[in-house]
């Protein structure tokens, strides 16, 4: 069971509509990680958690990385509910090619699983409405950098 976003936004609705989210690449996950059963998963841009679930839900260590702070409450409510918690790392932070910060920004209102990264130079050129769909400022980090955090063998 995924916890999911009262909006209606996309992958909100195609997980009630399909009851499932990408099933194919789902199954082709799944069948990874049965082929490299030692394998921690790494899940960047965990939105509201579906992939973080289903490789916790067969014993795989998880780390989700995400900077929608509202998606990560989600995710773990939903592996608390599953009782698949202590298996999975949460990380509030966007991964770019550089540490620093970005603003998160809805394109579309309503929809919070299509989040742009936006620099702050970015950011100043919107319009003011625009600039009403921003989330708080993030944190960026590298991919070494949480490779080098987490120190798991396999990934």
């Amino acid at each position: 069971m995924v916890c999911i976003k009262e909006n209606h936004e996309v992958m909100s609705d195609m997980i009630i509509f399909y009851e499932s989210w990408e099933p194919l690449l789902s199954f082709s996950v799944y069948e990874i990680l049965q082929v490299y059963p030692d394998a921690a998963f790494l899940d960047i841009g965990t939105n509201i958690g579906h992939y973080v679930l289903l490789a916790a839900t067969i014993g795989r260590r998880v780390y989700a990385v995400e900077p929608v702070i509202k998606n990560l409450a989600l995710a773990s409510t939903s592996a608390k509910l599953a009782q698949v918690g202590e298996n999975i790392t949460y990380i509030n932070n966007a991964v770019g090619d550089k540490p620093g910060q970005l603003i998160p920004w809805v394109q579309k209102p309503g929809n919070e699983a299509e989040v742009y990264m936006l620099t702050q130079e970015r950011f100043n050129q919107l319009t003011t409405e625009e600039k009403t769909r921003a989330l708080p400022t993030i944190n960026t980090v590298t991919l070494p950098q949480i490779i080098n955090k987490i120190q798991e063998q396999f990934i």
